[in-house]
């Protein structure tokens, strides 16, 4: 999906005077207008895949990029390193993986004002589930990656951020003290306007075999998950 235009909207409806920007996992097209990043105070993008960033050039002087792998551990002390701002207008996620416990570790440091996380949409509310860290994750080109929306969810309340939109598997949210009239949701209602009930089968055709997740009782559902991922035991958390 295209999230720059939504985006873009959300970042010049928002505290227009901050123009501080990071994209964890930026990878081959990222969401941030390039005109934005070229006009930014600052704009931190971190991809570890070289063969990904051939489509970064000319993003501006205030443009930096970081090819180190991001982990819970490293990616606070890589940001402090280049800026001693604790206050970025967007965080953007998407690593394919632990994306969660980088995010949580993330927000002990760091307010951002919007959030744009790409979420592991086969997997609906209530359920909670997460990939734990591990040194040796990578991404399989399979479903076992990043965080369900309610686990999201989870780590927004607590936060105190607001859940404003899912664009099919990104989920926008925005720390509520600066929400300016947006409309919020809850995890299903958000799921089920924004994912569930859409054209998601023109798009998302390879979750065709656990399509089943999103119909199933709770119980059922979690039952099911953890028999697909039987080979992945101790590598995930998950309730429902």
């Amino acid at each position: 999906m295209n999230d720059t235009p939504i985006l873009s909207h959300y970042l010049n409806a928002i505290e227009p005077e901050n123009k501080f920007y990071i994209n964890v996992g930026a990878s081959y097209e990222f969401n941030l207008d390039r005109q934005m990043v070229r006009d930014s105070d600052l704009t931190i993008f971190f991809e570890y895949n070289l063969d990904k960033i051939n489509n970064y050039g000319d993003l501006g002087t205030n443009f930096k990029l970081i090819t180190e792998r991001v982990t819970p551990q490293n990616l606070v002390g890589l940001i402090e390193g280049i800026t001693d701002k604790k206050n970025p207008k967007l965080l953007d996620i998407d690593i394919d993986g632990y994306d969660w416990f980088v995010f949580e570790e993330f927000l002990k440091k760091f307010r951002p004002t919007i959030i744009l996380a790409e979420i592991n949409e086969k997997i609906p509310p209530p359920i909670k589930f997460t990939v734990k860290y591990s040194d040796d994750y990578t991404w399989q080109n399979s479903h076992f990656y990043g965080a369900s929306l309610e686990k999201y969810a989870e780590l927004f309340e607590k936060n105190g951020y607001d859940m404003v939109n899912l664009t099919y598997n990104n989920v926008y949210a925005v720390a509520k003290e600066k929400n300016v009239g947006l409309q919020t949701y809850n995890s299903t209602d958000l799921f089920d306007k924004f994912y569930r009930n859409t054209d998601r089968a023109n798009y998302f055709g390879h979750n065709n075999d656990v399509n089943c997740w999103l119909d199933m009782p709770t119980d059922k559902a979690v039952k099911s998950i953890r028999s697909y991922f039987g080979d992945r035991e101790g590598q995930y958390e998950l309730e429902g």
